[in-house]
């Protein structure tokens, strides 16, 4: 009795194994189904069903209708299942044990059963429960592969089932998709023919958004690829692949999403956790750039494109103004910069730059008011500092625009910053070739034109004022004690040559003894200084002049 159940046990545990590997038959074989019943035998209405585009060579396919699964064994009459000369099968079926087995595939022409120019070698397998076929497209439109002996009873069809008419295929798609704006996103084509026919997919003239286009994947499926996304409509559109004439359209509003991300970063939002990308249950968490809904794209971030980094893309080796203002600064292929050369009648390496003084050079000193889109900053003060390089930068490019066209015109330097009731006085050289009449009328024009529009900055007019060269700027302005370089250079060599002068005159008269000189001086000391003297009587005396003379005579010898 023991070894009966045991027995009977292991008898239903391999009756367990077999149905199991029954169950997992074929699960290894991707096979397309077409569910078609216009090819059972019992068919006889010949249409324009054609296998040639409909079948491909080397796929497998499963025939799944209510006329049956499997292709006949015998040879079916003429003009039997849709068509003319209908495909049979020589050979048997095989066993799930016996796998894949090689079989030939007849067509019936009406006086050769199995004529070698159309006959076609092909594969079977039995998948337990159904088989599937590996075929060759046929060579001639009027030969359609077989399956199926019965036909579906029509009479409480609905009319939109068609029984048995070619049926259209449908689309399965969202009516709205949000997706980043200026972004690339893929949605994937889903459409179905009801008998399982290759379709052709595209979409209609109508359509208002550009730069669409449909791919097709490795894996058969069929993709929507929108780039540079605008909000608008597409009209998708498919065609039967039985009968090109049947088509089914489908409209998606596309909503572009605002994107902030710069230089070419794209954004990309996390699915939220317990949702995936169509919609249904998982824990899969993944990045996204469309949706059925807006919310998903609501928390995004942006991917970059290097060099370029930070939250919106907008940083760059660039990013810290490190060259001088106005020079250019180039990102390396090995994601660092470098400074483009200092202008002319400027030295330096780029990144510093300082001004030449030669006889050919103008440097103007100016200044002007900014009130409005700059509020003054302590670090204004600090040349070292961000904002201050970020927003003489932008000055900087802004009156190199403005005098870009005047061929005098070198470059402006910023050179300070100063607090004035609200507004932020700056202080600025321009330099110049050669000496212009009016050097900054150019700047005061463009100001009282543009509403004193000065980049993002608003600038008074009338603010805009030149400044007389200090003293204690000689060195930058050719100028010393308020004359050019030049000038006092010769002024200075006169006053030089006449003392040189004087002290050699004097030193020859010294030489000489010449004291005419001296006599003359003391002669006129004594009739101016030397009061004469009076007698008694009132009269007066004059001087004695001999002796006086031969007094300094003889202090002279």
């Amino acid at each position: 009795m023991h070894n009966t159940l045991l027995l009977s046990a292991f008898i239903v545990f391999l009756s367990c194994v077999h149905s199991g590997l029954q169950a997992s038959a074929c699960k290894d074989v991707k096979y397309t189904t077409i569910d078609d019943p216009r090819r059972s035998t019992a068919y006889t209405k010949t249409t324009n069903l054609c296998d040639i585009g409909l079948i491909r060579d080397n796929v497998w396919y499963r025939f799944s209708s209510e006329a049956g699964g499997e292709m006949p064994t015998t040879t079916p009459n003429t003009d039997r299942c849709g068509t003319a000369s209908p495909i049979w099968l020589r050979g048997p079926h095989p066993s799930v044990e016996e796998g894949v087995v090689n079989r030939t595939a007849c067509t019936n022409v009406g006086y050769d059963n199995c004529l070698s120019k159309y006959s076609y070698a092909i594969k079977v397998r039995n998948c337990s429960g159904f088989y599937i076929y590996q075929l060759k497209e046929p060579k001639d439109c009027r030969s359609v592969y077989c399956a199926g002996s019965k036909l579906p009873n029509c009479t409480n069809a609905h009319p939109e089932d068609y029984c048995l008419e070619n049926r259209p295929p449908y689309i399965t798609m969202p009516k709205r998709l949000y997706a980043f704006e200026n972004g690339e996103f893929k949605w994937v084509f889903n459409a179905t023919d009801p008998e399982g026919y290759p379709l052709e997919y595209g979409y209609h003239p109508n359509t208002t958004i550009n730069n669409v286009s449909i791919s097709e994947g490795n894996d058969g499926t069929h993709n929507i690829i929108i780039s540079r996304t605008k909000s608008g409509m597409i009209v998708l559109r498919v065609k039967d692949g039985a009968d090109k004439t049947i088509t089914s359209t489908h409209i998606i509003e596309i909503v572009a999403v605002p994107c902030s991300c710069q230089n070419g970063g794209q954004c990309i939002s996390p699915l939220s956790e317990g949702r995936n990308r169509t919609g249904s249950q998982g824990t899969q968490k993944t990045n996204i750039t469309v949706s059925t809904k807006r919310d998903d794209l609501s928390n995004y971030s942006c991917s970059c494109i290097k060099p370029y980094t930070g939250r919106f893309c907008k940083k760059s080796p660039c990013h810290n103004f490190p060259c001088f203002p106005g020079v250019k600064c180039m990102v390396t292929a090995d994601d660092e910069y470098n400074c483009e050369n200092c202008p002319s009648r400027f030295e330096g390496d780029g990144k510093k730059c300082k001004i030449l003084t030669s006889e050919d050079t103008v440097i103007v000193k100016g200044e002007f008011t900014i009130v409005s889109g700059l509020i003054w900053q302590a670090n204004l003060s600090n040349t070292t500092s961000l904002f201050y390089k970020q927003e003489t930068a932008q000055i900087v490019t802004k009156i190199m625009e403005i005098y870009r066209d005047t061929k005098e015109f070198v470059h402006v330097v910023i050179t300070g910053y100063s607090k004035a009731k609200g507004s932020v006085v700056v202080d600025f050289k321009i330099v110049f070739k050669k000496k212009l009449n009016y050097p900054l009328k150019l700047l005061k024009t463009h100001l009282a034109g543009n509403n004193g529009s000065l980049g993002s900055f608003k600038v008074y007019p009338h603010s805009v004022k030149e400044k007389k060269t200090s003293d204690s700027d000689g060195k930058d302005d050719n100028s010393y004690f308020g004359l050019h370089k030049s000038v006092f250079i010769v002024v200075m060599c006169l006053v030089s040559l006449l003392a040189l002068t004087a002290i050699v005159v004097c030193a020859i008269c010294i030489k000489k003894k010449n004291i005419n000189i001296i006599i003359l001086c003391t002669n006129f000391y004594n009739r101016e200084i030397v009061p004469s003297s009076s007698n008694a009587n009132g009269t007066t005396r004059p001087p004695k002049k001999n002796n006086q003379v031969m007094d300094l005579h003889s202090v002279a010898t």
